[in-house]
């Protein structure tokens, strides 16, 4: 029998890479309208990504300092936000479906908090940070912690699984590995970075790098998914197409001795 496989099924990890992939495409467009309808000059280093989102065109004051905002489509750039998340939470759902299905436990807990992280985004998005600065502040926070933990749970899982079964992990393996390692290092240094500063050392800098090295990273992810298929289920079917051709060499020669054995009995 072939074992299943998530390439052949409509739920599968490729298609949750798929929608993660769209996910950080998303967020990357919107911030781009947001950068080229600005009134005014924003500033990489002193205006937040969030700032790209404001509902009000004038001077913002919040723990961030005192800067510029106006962006006319800040509905669209927000729109971009919502719907970025919506995908990520569609995507966690589908690969703990697929993971409860085929017995992988170690799925689950990424896509738990994957999908964690896709809800925290879209609060962040329904929350503009000149509405209310601290929910959409605890909203990024929340949104941080969350694909923090994804990415080692996911390193972990990875790791572990290699070790225990010598199987490929269904989300995540090889070179994957250690860029995941690489880039939850420097949004972690860049939150860091941007809490201990505060408003004194280029806020938007530091948000920019904690935020959007993990919307590239999103990216990174979904491209490995859809060209692994489910990495597991892959190794399963070549194991499989191996077990089958062994046994059917294996059958060969015991099927024309017997039918060797039936002639000379004959004549």
């Amino acid at each position: 029998m072939s074992p299943r496989s998530t390439l052949h099924s409509p739920v599968s990890y490729r298609t949750s890479g798929v929608l993660l992939v769209l996910s950080g495409v998303a967020v990357l467009v919107g911030q781009l309208i947001g950068l080229l309808r600005w009134k005014g000059m924003y500033s990489l280093t002193e205006n937040r990504s969030s700032d790209l989102a404001a509902s009000t065109c004038g001077v913002l004051r919040d723990t961030s300092g005192v800067r510029f905002v106006c962006n006319p489509q800040h509905t669209v750039t927000a729109a971009t936000v919502i719907a970025s998340g919506l995908l990520v939470v569609c995507a966690a759902v589908l690969m703990a479906v697929a993971a409860r299905r085929d017995g992988d436990q170690g799925v689950i807990g990424t896509a738990s908090l994957l999908g964690v992280a896709g809800l925290a985004t879209v609060v962040s998005g329904v929350i503009p940070v000149d509405v209310h600065g601290l929910g959409h502040d605890i909203a990024l926070l929340l949104y941080l912690i969350a694909m923090w933990a994804a990415m080692e749970v996911l390193v972990d899982s990875a790791t572990r699984h290699a070790e225990t079964t010598g199987d490929a992990h269904p989300l995540i393996y090889g070179a994957y590995v250690p860029i995941t390692r690489v880039m939850e290092f420097f949004s972690i240094v860049g939150a860091l970075t941007l809490i201990f500063s505060g408003r004194d050392v280029m806020p938007g800098a530091f948000e920019r790098v904690a935020l959007d090295v993990l919307t590239v990273w999103i990216v990174v992810f979904g491209l490995g998914l859809i060209s692994l298929g489910g990495a597991a289920d892959r190794e399963r079917m070549r194991v499989a197409a191996m077990e089958r051709q062994h046994w059917a060499i294996k059958a060969g020669p015991s099927s024309a001795a017997t039918a060797g054995f039936g002639r000379e009995v004959d004549e």
